[in-house]
């Protein structure tokens, strides 16, 4: 398991590899494009003869609710987690 500094390092370094090598619409485009893929894979609880989980409902709109609640977008690290027991 990896220390809390260790980890904070990691984001560090990290952010600066992006800053130096991504433009910001780069980023943009690349958290979009995962925020795409990961509501993909959960339309299935979104069909009509499926009742969705409050849980899977508040997963999805934080997703749809990307990038704009993102305040370092060279350093996303609180994404939504996809609800347990599924």
């Amino acid at each position: 398991m990896i220390s809390h500094a260790e980890h904070k390092a990691y984001l560090e370094q990290t952010e600066a590899f992006c800053r130096e090598n991504c433009t910001e619409e780069a980023m943009m485009e690349r958290l979009r494009s995962a925020r795409d893929i990961l509501l993909k894979e959960t339309d299935i609880y979104a069909l009509a003869d499926r009742t969705m989980s409050d849980e899977m409902k508040t997963y999805r709109q934080a997703l749809r609710d990307l990038p704009a609640t993102v305040s370092n977008i060279y350093c996303p690290v609180n994404p939504p987690f996809l609800p347990s027991g599924l």
